[in-house]
């Protein structure tokens, strides 16, 4: 157990803190959280998101006997804070009848969470903690999918105590839903089996189904210790009426501390089965005697293995429609161990050198010399890494949704416009961050040179069907250069350069049309331009938004509080012409300018001059009218037609609507101006 009071910078919680999740799991694994009292919860290890999951009869119980002969068992968790608002009272799958502890202390250096359980007169000092390995650079070793649980007694009084861990887990393997109405039922598919194992170092109960290899939810699970003696074992809970299973689990650890097959009570029992289904709850037990003053350690492994899953599925902005790809891809760690069993004994095996190497992760975050606030922050936020945003497939592809809903995955295929700005895997596993670069570059970005921004490809076979994102390529390229800067991999910049130079080619074409370095052109915003606005405004900052004016004008008039200067689209002053070129009438976009300009809004108004299109006297009257009717315009810019639109709109494969439209010579675009100069009050001038 490492010692977390040696390690500085380490901010605690206490059994209040309802909301507090720390997930236990590898990197592609799917997770299992632990909360502020001690209480495993949201088990989302079947290949998908599953908040709110808890298995029935999920918990870790403690029994003892003193010498003068008196004994107690209870649930090695917290007491619940605050009422319960589930529907048909607390479930009973989460046994709120057993006795729990007063109050607990929650403490963590990631990966190692440390829980402190108090109860008045207990004879013991008790604390648990729990990890998976993190060890930056070794995606692998940070990428198994168990926990290691660790139980210190000590032992407060001045005589000899028996104690005995008790450790219990419904078999889940088939897992296919679980209810909401109260009870927590868990539907499989197949038949559930448990058997009692011992080996490599290891034992405890294997959990297994009888579906085929290939299907979705055929896995593994186990439930272990590396303790050699004072072991027991209940592999199956009785499975007769109500709860009449949990019962008698209690009574039979009540009794010594040692666990044995499920007996009935040989009374009449009802075979109302409250789950409907058949259950598979087994149960282990770690027995020892501590001397005065002595501590202990009980150390259990749980560990799980479901090779298979869907790709990008299910997704939470499409759970209605079909899915869009049935096909079935396996998952990276089921490559690197055959089932639980195996990964549990190479857990044991490596134990020390896993924890050691994770210990040196921990010392390192929490040794600097920021703020715990900001430190704790960033440790929390390394878990996306090993929550169900992430998964890998048996080739090695990393993958990752935007976030997660509840039961689903928000937004697919590891959006380069919101992944972007990322910074963890690139910094401390920089094999998977080269990863998404190949992805990105050598599955996802066309001949021409334009990258889809969701990996559609690998998993649904045909691409993201949507224009590109300014911000997700431009990135990626900046990307390949941090990845690079971080690895001094000369390989790796080989083989995706040719696609890297196309994309950045694709990305002037495309996005600065008029060549003269600033962005234009349809772009994706993925933050909050208000805010943002409105947090320069305040540090004294000039701002400055660019518009078509075309939208609501609630929206507009928020804006105005936080822009010093708009400058303002006027595309065609006759409102059916706007109509024909543009798809709208320009009445909204009239109307909102007029609003701005009332409130005080500095404005300069944007002209551009298509020949053939717009360039008559009647417009360009219109224009100067225009600025003279408001009292804050400051200038009007004429932006004379260019040609480079042709090039983006054939980059993309779309029609271009001025095809032939030959751009106008300096003379004609210098009588333009001069023109509307005759009739304009503000000075009108060439822009472009």
């Amino acid at each position: 157990m490492v010692e977390l009071r040696s390690i500085p910078n380490i901010k605690s919680y206490d059994n209040h803190a309802e909301a507090l999740r720390f997930l236990l799991g590898g990197i592609g694994t799917g997770n299992i959280s632990l909360n502020a009292r001690g209480e495993l919860c949201d088990f989302e290890i079947f290949n998908r998101q599953s908040k709110g999951l808890k298995l029935p009869y999920s918990f870790f119980a403690l029994w003892y006997s003193l010498p003068s002969g008196e004994s107690d068992a209870l649930v090695l968790e917290a007491k619940p804070q605050g009422l319960c608002d589930a529907p048909m009272g607390v479930a009973p799958s989460l046994v709120p009848g057993l006795p729990r502890f007063d109050s607990s202390c929650f403490s963590s250096a990631y990966p190692f969470a440390n829980i402190q359980l108090k109860k008045d007169g207990l004879p013991f000092e008790v604390t648990l903690q729990a990890y998976t390995p993190f060890i930056p650079l070794d995606d692998v070793n940070s990428g198994i999918p168990g926990i290691r649980f660790v139980y210190r007694l000590k032992n407060l009084l001045d005589q000899p105590v028996k104690a005995a861990v008790s450790a219990t887990m419904p078999n889940a393997c088939g897992f296919d839903s679980f209810s909401t109405d109260g009870l927590n039922k868990l539907y499989l598919k197949g038949r559930p089996e448990n058997r009692v194992v011992k080996k490599n170092g290891l034992q405890g109960i294997c959990y297994s189904t009888d579906l085929e290899k290939e299907q979705l939810g055929f896995g593994t699970m186990a439930l272990l210790t590396d303790e050699q003696e004072g072991f027991s074992a209940k592999p199956r809970w009785l499975n007769e009426g109500w709860w009449d299973g949990a019962e008698e689990y209690w009574q039979d650890l009540m009794e010594d501390g040692c666990l044995g097959e499920a007996v009935s009570g040989g009374k009449p029992v009802s075979r109302i089965n409250p789950s409907g289904e058949e259950s598979a709850i087994g149960s282990i037990a770690v027995q020892k005697v501590l001397q005065p003053g002595e501590s202990k350690d009980f150390v259990f492994y749980l560990t799980w293995h479901f090779p298979n899953r869907y790709g990008w599925w299910p997704d939470g902005h499409d759970a209605r429609k079909p899915i869009p790809c049935a096909d079935i891809y396996q998952n990276y760690y089921s490559t690197l161990w055959d089932d639980a069993l195996a990964v549990a004994g190479y857990f044991h095996a490596n134990q020390t050198r896993l924890e050691e190497n994770s210990e040196k992760f921990a010392n390192a975050l929490f040794s600097s010399t920021v703020d715990p606030e900001v430190i704790d922050a960033a440790a929390g936020n390394i878990t996306a890494l090993r929550s169900t945003t992430c998964f890998r497939i048996a080739d090695g592809t990393f993958f990752g949704w935007e976030g997660c809903f509840f039961q689903a995955g928000s937004c697919p295929g590891t959006c380069t416009h919101v992944w972007n700005y990322a910074q963890t895997v690139a910094n401390l596993f920089p094999r998977l961050e080269q990863n998404m670069r190949e992805t990105e570059f050598l599955r996802e970005t066309d001949g021409q040179g334009k990258m889809n921004f969701r990996a559609k490809i690998q998993l649904e076979g045909k691409p993201w069907d949507m224009y590109p994102a300014v911000d997700g390529q431009l990135g990626s390229i900046l990307r390949v250069y941090r990845e690079w800067k971080i690895s001094g991999d000369d390989d790796f910049l080989k083989k995706i350069w040719n696609q890297v130079v196309s994309a950045l080619e694709f990305s002037a074409s495309y996005w600065d049309s008029n060549q003269d370095c600033v962005l234009d052109g349809q772009q994706h915003n993925t933050y909050d331009t208000y805010e943002l606005l409105s947090a320069a405004k305040k540090e004294g900052l000039h701002t400055c938004l660019e518009t078509s004016g075309y939208g609501p004008l609630q929206t507009i008039l928020k804006f105005s509080s936080a822009v010093d200067l708009f400058l303002y689209d006027v595309k065609e002053t006759d409102s059916k012409r706007h109509l024909k070129f543009t798809g709208v009438e320009n009445q909204q976009i009239l109307e909102n300018l007029f609003a701005i300009d009332e409130l005080g809004a500095s404005s300069i108004l944007r002209c551009p001059i298509i020949p053939g299109f717009n360039d008559r006297d009647g417009h360009f009257n219109s224009i100067a009218k225009l600025a003279n009717q408001l009292r804050h315009v400051c200038m009007i810019h004429v932006e004379p037609y260019n040609s480079f639109g042709e090039g983006k709109a054939q980059s993309i494969g779309s029609q271009y609507a001025l095809k032939g439209v030959q751009p106008p010579e300096e003379e004609r675009v210098a009588e333009w101006v001069n023109r509307i100069q005759a009739k304009a009050h503000v000075p009108v001038v060439k822009n472009g």
